[in-house]
């Protein structure tokens, strides 16, 4: 049970979590509306799946080899501060120049959520799941 909910269910789990969190931002005015939903949906799912996925598995993987006791605090916060290689990834492939546009901003967003989750729930597994 612990391999599918690490290998399945938190992924899944964070992906949704930072779709919703997205949504919410946009609804209430808090992003700009400048990013259709459908190039968001698209490019976000696919980065998260081959980019940002492995690099949480592997950060977290660093962290477990490297550190023994902040770990409850590390996941969430090396997870949360790799928001922006996927998005510069994504902006590379589809020949955009400015990662820190409103556009980028979406993105930024939706893997800064997905990390913080990804990362809260890998450290509360961890913690509880000894």
């Amino acid at each position: 049970m612990r391999t599918f909910t690490k290998f399945f269910f938190i992924p899944v789990f964070a992906f949704f979590v930072g779709l919703a969190g997205y949504l919410f931002l946009l609804q209430f005015g808090l992003l700009p509306d400048v990013l259709d939903f459908e190039f968001m949906f698209y490019w976000s799912t696919i980065s998260y799946v081959f980019i940002a996925m492995p690099l949480y598995f592997a950060i977290v993987h660093f962290i477990d080899k490297k550190c023994e006791e902040e770990q409850l605090l590390l996941y969430p916060l090396a997870c949360t501060l790799l928001f922006f290689i996927p998005t510069i990834i994504v902006w590379t492939i589809i020949g955009e120049t400015n990662t820190i546009s409103s556009k980028a901003l979406h993105l930024h967003t939706f893997f800064f959520l997905t990390g913080l989750i990804f990362g809260a729930s890998m450290s509360f597994l961890n913690k509880y799941n000894k």
